[in-house]
């Protein structure tokens, strides 16, 4: 069978033997950044078969069952959403509204970087004073100063090119009502939405925010290798603390975006443990094939003699004949 024939089989056989076991009723496919691609792995002995394995979506069932799990326990109110390495959302409680306190400076971060592209201007000293500490430390001031010139209406368009669904401007950058699917579709986008001009600075920015900020989504995604872009937000509320953060995370090719809200905490401290805890549950390793099927758990084709052979937890079994 020639190598292009063969390859392409492959990989319209695995999609159509993995596509039913990875799916979930309720399950939205969101237009995103390329996640997970099947890659031909290498083969000590090419001339006997070639094999083809693939990274499982991440979070898987299992993880999602044991993030909800964790989350149903925790004081307060709390709310979560993944846009997985395939693109799907995930979520608990994720269309319920929260304030959003300073998570929503990522969404200020995008809008001024994108006036200054469409001015054709470059990142001046002026810029980078305010737009620095807004993001790596959190500044309330330089917030304040970024929205005076770019408004409601900035933050609106931001959120339509994001996909975003219910975000709701209330006249202060704090007080925009925002949920925990919104800010998933954001940050698993937000390279895309940044402009090409200033992104690898924007990017930078959300990579180094500073360690005592660094909790939570960070904490966990870094402990697992992955490249955390992320944002926080907390301050007090009526009924305790409110904290949350957002975050885009890389590994290589794969991208996962995860964003936690949550209000009412006991104390600060308390919120960024919910977060880290509902992160580290995402992101356990092997979490990703927790809800496939035996029958379904393909780890590998391979061509012997002539023959497509699909490898599972089940055996073998033989799926596609000969090429003439």
């Amino acid at each position: 069978m020639p190598a292009v024939v063969r390859r392409a089989t492959i990989a319209l056989l695995l999609a159509a033997v993995l596509a039913p076991a990875w799916g979930a009723p309720g399950d939205r496919l969101e237009s995103v950044s390329p996640g997970a691609t099947p890659a031909l792995a290498a083969d000590p002995d090419p001339d006997r078969h070639q094999v083809l394995r693939i990274d499982r979506p991440l979070p898987g069932r299992g993880a999602l069952h044991r993030a909800r799990r964790y989350a149903r326990g925790r004081a307060g109110d709390v709310a979560f959403a993944a846009i997985s390495t395939n693109g799907r959302l995930r979520c608990h409680r994720c269309r319920r509204h929260f304030p959003s306190a300073s998570v929503v400076k990522a969404m200020l971060l995008v809008a001024d970087l994108k006036r200054l592209a469409r001015a054709g201007q470059p990142l001046r000293a002026a810029d980078r004073a305010l737009l620095d500490p807004m993001i790596r430390e959190s500044s309330n001031e330089a917030a304040d100063a970024v929205y005076a010139r770019t408004g409601d209406g900035a933050l609106l368009r931001v959120a339509r090119r994001a996909g975003m669904r219910s975000f709701a401007p209330a006249g202060y950058w704090s007080e925009a009502g925002l949920t925990a699917a919104d800010q998933a579709r954001f940050f698993a986008r937000i390279s895309e939405l940044l402009p090409r001009r200033h992104r690898a600075y924007g990017r930078r920015l959300l990579h180094t925010v500073v360690a005592w900020q660094s909790w939570g989504v960070a904490q966990a995604a870094r402990s697992a290798g992955w490249r955390p872009y992320f944002k926080g937000g907390w301050r007090p509320s009526g009924g305790g603390s409110l904290v949350h953060q957002a975050a885009r995370l890389e590994r290589g090719r794969r991208t996962l975006a995860i964003a936690v809200l949550t209000d009412g905490s006991p104390s600060h401290e308390y919120g960024t443990e919910t977060i880290r805890g509902i992160a580290a549950r995402l992101l356990r390793p092997g979490s990703g094939s927790a809800a496939v099927r035996p029958r379904r758990a393909a780890l590998a084709l391979v061509e012997r003699r002539g023959a497509l052979v699909l490898l599972g937890l089940g055996g073998a079994r033989r799926v596609a004949g000969a090429a003439h």
